[in-house]
Order: structure tokens, then C-alpha cells, then sequence
């Protein structure tokens, strides 16, 4: 089993890493969170499940300020708030509980 929801934050990174951790991860079927940028402007992408990321990532989209799209367990976009990814991973925890 394990965590089902990880994150991974730097202060510098592109789509194609977020993409290439995303890919890393998928088949632990966990939630993974990524932030880059901050404190405040940044990016982001929530990758995972499908049902769960179409879901979540609205929600952590509000939660960092910002807006995104996406689809097949991705969801990604602009933040003006990676200072509250805590709040936003809180959030995922919370939605997905440790079997």
C-alpha cells in the first residue's frame, strides 16, 4: 500500500519534469502533487487516478490560486499562491484516506 498521496516542490522545473515525475509515479496509483516556483507564482500539476484528479485538481487549483485543465489522471495550470501547497496537500489527505 503505502502513502497515497506525495508531492515533490523545487524552485525551478518545467512541464516535462512534471510530466516525467507524473509518469514515474502513475503506477503506484498514488496522488502526486508537484509545485514549482513560489512563494507566490508558480506552477502546478496533480496527477494520479483519473476520477480522482478530474475531481481534486479544481480543488487544489482554488486552494493555490489559480486555474488549470487537463484530463487523463493529469491536471495542471498557474498559481499565484505555492505558498499554500500544505493547505492544498491537507486537502488531498483528507480526500484520500490511507487504506
Amino acid at each position: 500500500e503505502g502513502e497515497k498521496v506525495l508531492d515533490v516542490h523545487r524552485e525551478a522545473g518545467d512541464m516535462d519534469l512534471m510530466r516525467e515525475l507524473a509518469t514515474a509515479v502513475d503506477p503506484t496509483g498514488a496522488l502526486l502533487l508537484t509545485t514549482f516556483g513560489g512563494p507566490g507564482a508558480g506552477t502546478f500539476m496533480l496527477s494520479g487516478p483519473s476520477e480522482l484528479v478530474a475531481e481534486l485538481g479544481p480543488k487544489v487549483a482554488k486552494i493555490l490560486e489559480g486555474r488549470g485543465g487537463g484530463g487523463k489522471g493529469r491536471y495542471q495550470g498557474k498559481v499565484e499562491k505555492v505558498s499554500a501547497r500544505e493547505e492544498a496537500l491537507a486537502a488531498l489527505r483528507e480526500a484520500v484516506p490511507v487504506a
